[in-house]
This record gives structure tokens, C-alpha cells and sequence, in this order.
């Protein structure tokens, strides 16, 4: 699974204010990654 996938449903769910507002546009891939991987990822590999 792509983390781009989870930034883009973020971006998404938030109105252009807000998205601006939390810097949601900007997320680096590192920064998703390091919620992803463990929050989702590691989760699913273990099933």
C-alpha cells in the first residue's frame, strides 16, 4: 500500500482553509511514513 494513498485522503477530507491552515498539502512522504508504517502497516503484516 502507498502511503501517498493516506496524504490524499487527508487532503481530501479538509476544506482549502484548513488544508492550508495544517499544512496538509505540504506533508512530506517522511512524515506519513512515520505515522503509516507503524499505525497501519505493521498491523496488517502482522495478520
Amino acid at each position: 500500500m502507498e502511503p501517498a494513498i493516506f496524504g490524499t485522503l487527508l487532503e481530501n477530507t479538509l476544506d482549502a482553509r484548513e488544508r492550508g491552515r495544517v499544512g496538509a498539502q505540504f506533508t512530506p512522504r517522511a512524515f506519513v511514513e512515520r505515522l503509516v508504517l507503524p499505525a497501519v502497516m505493521a498491523p496488517m503484516r502482522e495478520d
